[in-house]
């Protein structure tokens, strides 16, 4: 394969990378789109789940029946993978309800945080420098985003209280959890890459986490007065969803999946841009500076290590020097 050929290649991986990290980023405007007209978080995340699902359990039986065959050993690990899936969203586009999409979003990405101290006990995995400080940015932004003295600023309905507490404080705990579980999906998807290929391991996510969307949503989608339009729209945003998830897929082909992973980082802050040009969401200053700080983190934790090697090196010629 020629030099012109990699770089081809590589450029045609970035750009499918990039439109991939753009379809994740329209999902929360989209769904908070559908809120203010009045569907209901219980309808929008299941759909989003279940129709894509179906599509490619479809897809999976005409043309890529290679995705069923599984081993029985590995199961258990398809299971909890596709729950864990299953319930992010879920618990995203509740979130995504109760406070600003922005927020909501940044949230879902803490998961790089969770991911380093459950890797700590359920892989053995150890604390390193850059885990820490990649660490103690997102910590930080966090707090930052959370901005408990202006808690309300975030709230998309300031009035209501879910199980006796303000929606705003259940929204920023169900966009933590969200956050939490997606640290449990990495963990179990990395355990499954090792046997099978990406296509495969995303698609069970689709079909285990049919089982939480079907449940979660069944009787308010049944029971939902449906319109033409909305109906064009949720299914528009299944369809995009859908996008999102097979051009990673397919970028992976072209790229490696440390710079697939790195490339779709950029979701949360085209997610966030967009909130606030398009939904006209406001975030304060120290906010923005939270969402700043947590993009930085997950910077940190995916490219850390490979800078701090690069400077080493560069400091040890110019010593020998």
């Amino acid at each position: 394969m020629t030099t012109a050929t990699v770089k081809n290649q590589s450029k045609k991986g970035d750009i499918l990378c990039l439109i991939s990290a753009f379809c994740y980023a329209l999902g929360p405007i989209i769904g908070k789109s559908l809120f203010h007209i009045g569907l209901p978080w219980q309808v929008v995340a299941p759909l989003r789940g279940m129709i894509p699902g179906v599509l490619i359990f479809i897809y999976g039986l005409f043309f890529a029946k290679q995705v069923f065959k599984i081993k029985k050993e590995h199961l258990k690990w398809f299971l909890l993978n596709g729950f864990s899936f299953g319930f992010i969203s879920i618990c995203n586009y509740c979130s995504i309800y109760y406070i600003n999409a922005s927020v909501a979003t940044v949230l879902l990405y803490t998961l790089p945080v969770f991911t380093v101290i459950l890797s700590r006990f359920m892989l053995k995995e150890k604390f390193t420098v850059t885990k820490t400080i990649a660490t103690t940015l997102v910590f930080i932004g966090i707090v930052c985003i959370i901005n408990l003295q202006d808690v309300d600023a975030i709230a998309a309905q300031p009035d209501l209280y879910i199980m006796g507490i303000p929606s705003v404080v259940f929204g920023i705990i169900i966009g933590l959890m969200s956050g939490i579980l997606s640290a449990f999906y990495t963990i179990f998807t990395r355990k499954l890459n090792e046997y099978y290929d990406g296509w495969t391991v995303n698609s069970w996510c689709y079909f285990i986490g049919f089982i939480v969307f079907f449940c979660v949503g069944v009787k308010p989608i049944v029971t939902f007065s449906w319109e033409p339009l909305t109906m064009f729209f949720v299914f528009v945003m299944s369809l995009i969803g859908l996008a999102a998830y097979s051009l990673y897929s397919i970028s992976m082909h072209y790229i490696d999946a440390g710079k697939a992973s790195l490339l779709v980082t950029l979701d949360p802050a085209m997610s966030v841009t967009m909130a606030v040009l398009i939904l006209h969401e406001k975030l304060s200053v120290i906010q923005l500076i939270g969402c700043f700080l947590v993009a930085a983190g997950i910077l940190y934790m995916e490219k850390g290590k490979e800078w701090t090697d690069k400077l080493k090196q560069k400091r040890h010629k110019e010593i020998r020097s």
